[in-house]
């Protein structure tokens, strides 16, 4: 990871909360959460393309106000577990980086916090 170490993003809480990492052009949304209504954690990993702003800077978090014609995200994975420490090592194992895991582009992808752009010397590829 090019702004956050490796333990700090594994030990984080984004297993049940949210964390968006930039790879290749494109953003990927990763959210974990509990529901009360199947008592079952869900998981999810989405990606698109980032939007550029003038400066070339790439956005990963787009703004209720701000509406993209045709745009479109893909789902990459799916899944409920009974708790959140079931979530890591299916994470670690999943292939949804164009079909890599998280471990083999590690050092490549940008850790995006929200709001946060990822300015055009990282978006190199």
């Amino acid at each position: 990871m090019k702004d956050k170490t490796l333990k700090d993003f594994l030990t984080s809480n984004w297993w049940y909360e949210q964390a968006g990492i930039y790879y290749h052009g494109r953003f990927y949304w990763l959210e974990g959460y509990h529901d009360s209504h199947d008592g079952l954690v869900h998981f999810e990993i989405r990606s698109y393309p980032c939007v550029k702003d003038e400066r070339d800077n790439c956005h990963g978090f787009i703004g209720k106000d701000e509406i993209i014609k045709g745009f479109r995200y893909d789902l990459h994975i799916i899944m409920k577990v009974d708790t959140i420490d079931d979530l890591q090592p299916y994470f670690l194992k999943a292939k949804p980086f164009e079909g890599k895991s998280f471990m083999e582009i590690k050092d490549e992808l940008v850790f995006a916090d929200e709001g946060r752009p990822i300015l055009e010397e990282e978006c190199k590829e």
